[in-house]
């Protein structure tokens, strides 16, 4: 590891880019392709630098100021942004395999066409507002981060570890988590329609008030797991363990549950369950009280799925 400060460094970069990333200075693409690999600029301020293209391999910025910094095409593999403030940044394209984001601020950062981004860790980073759309970061950490109305969309996440993460009003679509862990989760109010999370773990997980249409979750662990008032039309539960699952309030129309372990889950007071396929009702709890769901409150979950798309994101600050 080669520690370096901004002005350190002033005899092996270029003048011009050692102005782009300093406090205050010329921010135009300067520094595009610099080679920074393994260079320490921990606390550093370069708040709005230009790093497009940048060779970032292994380097630290650690405490780091670099909000609305761009990073657009930049190899970040195995660098460390650790309590990094990086609300705004542009990742578009980066390689972040290996890199490490814990405790960090990405608030409405920009994550988009990642190819590599294998083992990335965002341990304890905020993340509300950020968007993250056709990237592939399996086997990522998002241990204890807060998702809160993150935009995720055509992400791949297998093997992705989400213990005790919060997604409250998460979009997250047509993303891929197969064998994922969410065990403790909290997704309430979250859209994970058309997600496969086929095998994942989300034993004791919270989905209340979720948008979950034609999720799949077949050959899952959802023991303990509370769907209670999400919309479920057409998910697939098949092969899945619901032991103790509360469905209370859900709409399960047209919902599979094929060989589903469903021993003692409750369905009090769900919707549809007359037409979900093969749902063996034998030890469940529930499913014989009146079912009475008011047309109002079919109507409000109706809106919460047609409205999420477009409050996501909304008046987001870095």
């Amino acid at each position: 590891m080669r520690v370096a400060s901004i002005t350190s460094i002033q005899d092996t970069l270029p003048k011009p880019c050692i102005d782009a990333i300093r406090p205050s200075g010329n921010v135009a693409r300067l520094c595009e392709g610099v080679v920074l690999s393994g260079y320490d600029f921990g606390g550093a301020v370069m708040y709005g630098a230009v790093l497009n293209g940048a060779d970032l391999r292994g380097a630290t910025f650690d405490g780091a100021d670099m909000r609305l910094a761009s990073f657009s095409g930049a190899d970040m593999s195995g660098a460390s942004f650790n309590g990094t403030l990086l609300g705004g940044a542009d990742l578009t394209q980066v390689k972040l395999r290996g890199a490490s984001f814990r405790s960090a601020s990405l608030r409405c950062s920009k994550m988009t066409l990642v190819t590599d981004g294998y083992g990335v860790d965002f341990e304890g980073a905020e993340l509300t507002g950020a968007s993250i759309t056709d990237s592939s970061l399996v086997a990522a950490s998002f241990r204890r981060a807060t998702l809160t109305n993150i935009s995720m969309e055509d992400v791949h996440l297998e093997l992705a570890f989400f213990e005790q993460t919060v997604f409250t009003n998460a979009f997250f679509v047509d993303s891929y988590l197969r064998g994922a862990y969410l065990r403790g989760a909290n997704l309430d109010g979250t859209r994970l329609d058309h997600a496969r999370l086929e095998a994942a773990d989300l034993r004791e997980a919270s989905l209340r008030d979720a948008v979950l249409t034609e999720l799949k979750l077949m050959g899952a662990s959802a023991d303990k797991a509370v769907f209670d008032r999400s919309l479920l039309n057409m998910a697939d539960f098949s092969r899945s363990s619901l032991r103790e699952a509360s469905f209370r309030g859900a709409t399960l129309t047209d919902a599979q549950f094929a060989s589903a372990d469903v021993h003692r889950a409750d369905f009090a007071g769900a919707h549809g369950l007359q037409t979900a396929v093969q749902l063996d009702v034998t030890g469940t709890l529930g499913v014989n009280e009146s079912v009475e769901v008011a047309s109002a409150a079919l109507a409000e979950q109706g809106a919460r799925s047609q409205s999420m798309s477009y409050s996501v994101n909304s008046n987001c600050e870095p």
